[in-house]
């Protein structure tokens, strides 16, 4: 009986040896968990350098841009058609069509608008003309027109004036040309819109009356 008790104490105290001989190896109680918590390391918390709130600038604000100060200005006048040709009547009387025949070779435009019956007297002159073009009726509606030739000769239009005994031509844009030894039958148009073919320091070689005055 003393032998098996001995042989038991025995057996309990190297059960015992062996515990703390494997505590001792791990550590001691919890080492195995401060050993991963000494190895782990702490990531300092990054913080941004910019701060919460932007500071304000000082002085006034400065208002929003709108739509119509930011916009460029746009011109809202939109350019005129412009030719230049020979004025022919065509067609029957009583309705016959004022054309221009383009000298580049173009197809021929119906001139249409107020200056209709002036141009009508330009017959055979070339002329610049001004106005809105149709292209699918091929029709220029003439807002502004000037001589520029007859028969090859340089030719102008305007009103005629008197100047004390001088007869001026005064053109659309205001420009006065003293008519040297004008005719007789130039000066009976006095106050009307004419043309006039020649050189402006010589005797006009030819003339016709546009419009009288009304």
């Amino acid at each position: 009986m003393r032998g098996r008790v001995g042989w038991i104490l025995a057996f309990l105290v190297l059960l015992a040896l062996a515990a703390a001989w494997w505590t001792l190896r791990s550590g001691g109680p919890g080492g195995a968990g401060k050993e991963q918590a000494g190895g782990a390391r702490r990531v300092p918390r990054q913080t941004s350098a910019k701060p919460a709130t932007e500071p304000r600038p000082r002085g006034p604000a400065l208002p929003a841009p709108s739509a119509t100060s930011a916009a460029a200005p746009v011109n809202r006048t939109a350019p005129a058609d412009t030719a230049r040709g020979t004025i022919a009547v065509v067609g029957a009387i009583p309705y016959p069509s004022v054309v221009l025949e383009p000298s580049a070779g173009r197809f021929p435009l119906t001139l249409t608008g107020e200056h209709v019956a002036s141009l009508e007297q330009l017959s055979g002159l070339e002329v610049w003309v001004a106005g809105t073009l149709d292209p699918d009726r091929r029709e220029l509606r003439a807002t502004a027109f000037a001589v520029r030739a007859a028969n090859g000769v340089p030719a102008v239009d305007g009103r005629l004036a008197l100047a004390g005994d001088s007869l001026v031509l005064v053109t659309t844009d205001g420009a006065r040309r003293r008519i040297r030894h004008p005719p007789a039958a130039l000066r009976e148009l006095v106050g009307a819109h004419v043309w006039i073919a020649g050189q402006p320091d010589a005797e006009p070689l030819a003339f016709g009356l546009i419009r009288r005055s009304p």
